[in-house]
C-alpha cells in the first residue's frame, strides 16, 4: 500500500498479462525484422486460403508476423517467403501458430510429419 500526501491512502498493483511473461522467458535471441510472407491456409475439402503477411521478428524455433488471416491458435499453415513479389519455394516452413493478439500472431517451426 502507498500513502498519498498525509490522509489518503491507496493499494497499487500491477501483473504482465501471462503472454508476456511467456514472451520475456524465451530462450533463443529473436532478430527484428520487416519481411513479407505468404501464409496458405489448407481448409478442408482441399480448399487453400492465401493471405499477405509481414514478419516482424524471428528466431530459431519460431517467428511472429503481422496479417489480416482469419487463424486459430493451435492451426498448421505453410509460410513461405517473399523476395521481390517472387516465392522462394526452397524457403518454406510448416508453422503452427501460438499466440495471436488481433492481427499479430506467434508461431513455432513444425517438422513435417514423417520427417
Amino acid at each position: 500500500m502507498a500513502t498519498l500526501g498525509t490522509d489518503t491512502e491507496m493499494q497499487f498493483s500491477y501483473s504482465k498479462p501471462a503472454a508476456l511473461d511467456d514472451y520475456d522467458r524465451r530462450e533463443q535471441f529473436r532478430t527484428a525484422i520487416e519481411l513479407p510472407l505468404r501464409i496458405s491456409a489448407f481448409e478442408e475439402p482441399g480448399g487453400v486460403r492465401v493471405f499477405s503477411a509481414t514478419c516482424t521478428d524471428f528466431s530459431e524455433k519460431g517467428l511472429a508476423f503481422e496479417s489480416f488471416a482469419d487463424l486459430q491458435i493451435g492451426q498448421v499453415v505453410l509460410l513461405e517467403l517473399l523476395i521481390a513479389g517472387d516465392c522462394l519455394n526452397h524457403d518454406r516452413s510448416l508453422i503452427q501458430i501460438v499466440h495471436r493478439e488481433e492481427a499479430t500472431y506467434g508461431a513455432r517451426f513444425v517438422k513435417p510429419s514423417g520427417s
